[in-house]
């Protein structure tokens, strides 16, 4: 298959071809709903159709044969119509497929793949136009032959979400071309001041009549100048919106990518789910949809894998059948609010207290005192998942995290609500753009900090007599909540200093997701709009800075992250006796391998034992159990297919007898389909990682958090 050498050429294809078949994918899913939708089918047919004279003037015939076969389908559904149901659709979208792959292999750069000696034909109309007198055989090209690493490299390039061309209205750079020529005119201006400025210093200043005369030509110089100023303020403003403006996309962009997956996804899971996506025309930062693509996309999966339920379920609790998600963009003066929601089983807030416990964050009189709101927002910590069982791509806790990580580096607020059986509801709020932020100046132990302005609650004057110590620790209370306190610098570990104002300091009150904090600080400088970048190594980012920036009187300032001082702080003034007097040792956990292969037994050996456990190697299962009762297991790892008895027998067994009922069971099995990890999920397994895919870490990550 030939690729594409012009460069220019490669990038508009591959631009063109990305939104053609994005709008196919669409169009499938939506027709399979709206059979009869004429004007969807002549949209579609002209996408198809497109697609094909693009990669004919190419010479891409492969992509050229596949365009026309859905061309071909699409002329029989506008000219007679036919019947639309899910195989026919999941056909339509394989092609799509097909001609994503093709596409990605067409832009890659390097040597093109060598045709495969068998062909791989178009796929044949399902049906032929009326006037063709029988049905036209479909073109003979060959497909090339791709191996299975480059298949999975195309498949990694089309999920990555990157956009790197944009386009741009025609007046829109009219407008800019003509700012920048006033940005010139401003420029010769304040040069021919300079000039004039510098000859009449050079002049004769002797004479009092030369110094009258001097100074009213330096007056009028003075107001010239003020004059040029705020015009070469103006035009930079514009400029700078401009340009702002240039790089605003509708949040379309990101919505249309979700669509297939979530259909794909409930089809796999034999779930019925209506999508609906709501607010797509509305324009946000192209940085903000480029990095909000992962964060809904595990909110969406996690909504389908653990929230929504399976029909039949459903119609036990007199639900219908289908859910509802959906994702809905809405916006007021300075913010975009996303949220996602779904009707499902909501959130198990009884699991997530004894998961909690079991982690080690609280004990189990602490955890009966959370509230609702604290239980949700634990869901957002790292490795932190009720799901049933763990397995190489759902239950290790990393999407949730994920989605809270995205939302503090793009300094935005993330709330979650849930009731049970009704559903879960994720609300993220993100400024417009994040080109620059708002921020508070402040000055504490001889230093000035940026504090991000969104974060700020309030700021006040606190006499002493208003501060109250809680367990030692400094506090205000705000009409009954409880405002742990402390000095800005010290707290960062600023050398001390005498502070100013220390009889009455400013307490500036912070905002982070669920709690208020409040810092001292000496003088307030006012607010300002900033750029962020990140801090130079080897400071690099930490949990309490969010970068740096430069102000206006040319000082580098550290910008804080509100979350990390908020976490500091709590942390300080957490007393002794929370939690554990005194924390026990920490002793070797013991597991319990079974494995037939030698080669993979000895491999999962040394990574468990290099991971500090003790472990017990069987070459069966019927080893393994009979070891059950000889010796204290922590943990199971265990293949599925073993001679004398089975994985799958062996955790069956042990769920079975209450000695071991309680022990951890993860399974690693080259079993890898749906219907393998729903036996091992009735069997009792607690995690089920496949090895075609087999990553140490993920095996790890689940021992941590399973003992």
């Amino acid at each position: 298959m030939p690729t594409i050498e012009d460069t220019e050429l490669r990038h508009l294809f591959h631009t063109e071809c990305n939104e053609r078949l994005q709008k196919l994918d669409a169009g499938w899913l939506q027709l399979e709903k709206e059979p009869s939708n004429p004007a969807l089918v002549d949209e579609m047919f002209r996408e198809a159709h497109s697609l094909k004279g693009g990669a004919r003037m190419l010479g891409l015939l492969d992509i050229q044969d596949l365009a026309h076969a859905m061309e071909d389908e699409l002329a029989v559904i506008r000219k007679r119509g036919a019947a639309i149901d899910t195989a026919f659709v999941q056909k339509q979208l394989a092609t799509v497929d097909r001609l994503r792959l093709l596409v990605e292999l067409a832009v890659a750069e390097g040597p093109s793949p060598s045709p495969s000696p068998s062909a791989v034909k178009a796929p044949t109309p399902e049906h032929a136009p009326e006037d063709a007198p029988e049905p036209a055989p479909p073109p003979k090209q060959s497909q090339p032959s791709v191996s299975v690493d480059a298949v999975k490299a195309a498949a990694t390039q089309v999920a990555d979400f990157h956009i790197d061309t944009l386009r741009v209205d025609a007046n829109r750079l009219d407008y800019l071309l003509t700012q920048s020529g006033e940005l010139v005119v401003n420029r010769n201006l304040i040069q021919r001041l300079e000039l004039e400025l510098q000859s009449l210093l050079a002049k004769d200043w002797s004479s009092p009549v030369d110094v009258q005369l001097n100074l009213a030509k330096l007056s009028h110089l003075s107001k010239r100048l003020a004059d040029d100023n705020a015009n070469l303020n103006t035009v930079s403003q514009e400029i700078e919106s401009g340009i702002r403006n240039l790089r605003l996309l509708p949040i379309s962009t990101l919505l249309t990518l979700f669509p297939r997956m979530v259909h794909d996804l409930a089809l796999e899971q034999g779930k019925k789910i209506d999508l609906r996506l709501e607010g797509g025309d509305l324009v946000v930062d192209k940085r903000i949809i480029e990095e909000m693509k992962a964060p809904l996309m595990h909110l969406l999966r996690n909504a389908i894998d653990h929230g929504i339920e399976t029909p039949a379920v459903r119609h036990d609790f007199g639900k219908p059948e289908t859910s509802v998600l959906w994702v809905r963009v809405s916006h007021d003066a300075e913010r975009i609010h996303i949220e996602v929601r779904d009707d499902g089983q909501g959130l198990n807030l009884d699991a997530v207290r004894a998961l909690v416990v079991k982690k080690g964050l609280y004990s189990t009189e602490e955890a009966a005192s959370l509230s609702p709101a604290e239980l949700h927002m634990m869901i957002l910590e790292q490795g932190f998942s009720t799901s049933k069982m763990i397995t190489d791509v759902s239950g290790r806790g990393v999407g949730l995290n994920v989605v809270r990580t995205t939302i503090e580096r793009l300094h935005g607020t993330l709330n979650i609500d849930s009731a049970p059986g009704k559903g879960m509801w994720i609300n993220m709020g993100l400024p417009m753009s994040i080109i620059s932020t708002r921020v508070l100046l402040v000055k504490d132990a001889g230093q000035v900090f940026a504090i991000p302005f969104e974060s700020v609650n309030r700021i006040q004057k606190v006499p002493p007599t208003a501060v109250r110590m809680v367990e030692g620790n400094p506090c205000l209370d705000d009409h009954g909540d409880i405002i742990f306190l402390s000095w800005l610098g010290a707290l960062l570990g600023c050398p001390s200093q005498s502070s100013v104002n220390a009889t009455q300091p400013y307490c500036v009150i912070l905002n982070d997701v669920q709690m208020r904090v409040g810092v001292f600080v000496d003088e307030l400088l006012g607010e300002q709009e900033v750029v962020i970048k990140p801090a130079p190594m080897p400071v690099g980012r930490t949990r309490l800075l969010l970068g740096v920036t430069i102000l206006d009187a040319g000082l580098v300032c550290s910008v804080l992250d509100v979350r990390g001082i908020a976490h500091l702080l709590l942390n300080k003034a957490k007393p002794a006796a929370t939690g554990s007097a005194k924390a026990p040792m920490k002793t070797t956990k013991h597991i319990l391998l079974a494995e037939d292969s030698i080669t993979t037994r000895i491999q999962e050996k040394r990574i468990l034992e290099s991971a500090g456990y003790q472990v017990t190697a069987c070459v069966d299962g019927l080893e393994a159990w009979q070891n059950m009762s000889r010796f204290k297991f922590d943990a199971v790892v265990s293949d599925i297919l073993m001679p004398n008895m089975s994985g799958l027998v062996l955790t069956q067994k042990i769920r079975a007898n209450p000695a071991f009922a309680n022990t951890p069971v993860i399974l690693v099995t080259s079993l890898s389909t749906d219907e393998d990890r729903r036996r091992g999920l009735e069997a009792g397994a607690d995690a089920y990682l496949s090895k075609p895919e087999f990553d140490q870490s993920v095996l790890l990550e689940c021992l941590e958090r399973l003992i």
